[in-house]
């Protein structure tokens, strides 16, 4: 059997291409908030938690919570209220 290809992969090669996804981009999402909004999402405990943006960058805004609490949150679990 040496030379020759397993089954499994001759079956694999002879499958049509299949281009990748496109590849997330984070700063359409960022542009949808602005400084100044209320937001909410949940934390690890899956509390939710809600806040202010005090500042955007690409990935991540960070928001300051009423208690006196910071976060830097992606813009993937964050929703506007």
């Amino acid at each position: 059997m040496r030379g020759t290809a397993p089954r499994s992969w001759a079956l694999a090669l002879r499958r049509p291409y299949e281009p990748l996804p496109e590849p997330v981009t984070w700063t359409a999402k960022a542009r949808e908030f602005q400084r100044g909004y209320i937001v909410t999402f949940d934390d690890r405990d899956g509390r939710g938690v809600t806040g202010v943006i005090a500042l955007i960058n690409r990935r991540v805004a960070k928001i300051g919570t009423g208690n006196g609490g910071n976060w830097r949150v992606s813009f993937h679990i964050v929703f506007d209220i």
